[in-house]
C-alpha cells in the first residue's frame, strides 16, 4: 500500500542521514597528523640544494623528458603485455567485474520482489 512505501522511505532516508552523521562524526573526531614543530623541518636554499646534487653527480638543473631522451624500453608489467581477451580471463577482472555489478543486480531484484 503506499502508506507502507512511504514509511519504508522515511525509515530509509532515516537510516541514510544516521549513517552520515555517524561518518561527518568519525571524520570530525578522527587524530590528524601531528603538526611539526617550527624550525624542526630542515630547509635546503637553492644554492644549497644545487650543492647537494653536484654531490651526488646530479646535473645543476634538472633536464625535462623528450622523445629523443625517452628510453625505448619502459617498465610494464605482465598484464601490460596481455591482450584484451586475456586479461578478461583473468579472475581478479572477473572477480572486480562481479563485485562492480553485483550490488545493482541484488537491488533490482529487491526491487522487483517488493512490487
Amino acid at each position: 500500500s503506499p502508506w507502507q512505501i512511504r514509511r519504508m522511505l522515511i525509515s530509509t532516508l532515516r537510516a541514510l542521514l544516521a549513517l552520515s552523521c555517524c561518518c561527518a562524526l568519525q571524520i570530525s573526531c578522527a587524530p590528524g597528523p601531528r603538526p611539526l614543530a617550527v624550525g624542526l623541518a630542515p630547509t635546503l636554499t637553492p644554492r644549497a640544494a644545487r650543492a647537494a646534487r653536484a654531490q651526488f653527480g646530479g646535473k645543476d638543473e634538472p633536464q625535462g623528458l623528450t622523445r629523443e631522451g625517452e628510453p625505448d624500453e619502459f617498465f610494464s608489467t605482465n598484464m601490460d603485455k596481455m591482450s584484451d581477451s586475456e586479461k578478461l580471463k583473468n579472475p581478479v577482472v572477473i572477480g572486480g567485474v562481479i563485485a562492480i555489478t553485483l550490488p545493482f543486480v541484488v537491488g533490482m531484484i529487491a526491487l522487483f520482489a517488493s512490487q
